[in-house]
């Protein structure tokens, strides 16, 4: 289903307006995000200002989507992310360019 949002987004231009607790969604299909709690807005922005800091997404009961997730992990094992990625091709591209390889296609 988010696919077909994606088409009706991208070629015939529609806004999709999605509501969700998915933040793998927001982070792969997402332009920009708002935040609310209990029927008020605490924060807006794009999926990458929205997940930049982990500690107010748990005190707000949310959590990173999971490639970011696990490229937190990744840094105990030595490895850089900047910015933190966010969907699994960004993930790739860095982890490519960091172990050689060449860029996610």
């Amino acid at each position: 289903m988010m696919k077909m949002f994606q088409r009706l987004h991208e070629k015939q231009g529609m806004t999709i307006v999605l509501v969700t607790h998915q933040m793998d969604d927001v982070a792969d299909y997402a332009d920009h995000v708002l935040v609310m709690d209990e029927g008020h807005l605490i924060k807006e922005g794009t999926p990458r200002e929205i997940f930049q800091n982990e500690q107010w997404l748990e005190n707000h009961q949310l959590g990173l989507p999971k490639t970011a997730a696990m490229a937190r992990d990744l840094t105990k094992q030595g490895f850089r992310f900047d910015p933190l990625p966010l969907t699994t091709d960004e993930l790739a591209d860095q982890l490519a360019k960091q172990i050689g390889g060449g860029a996610h296609d």
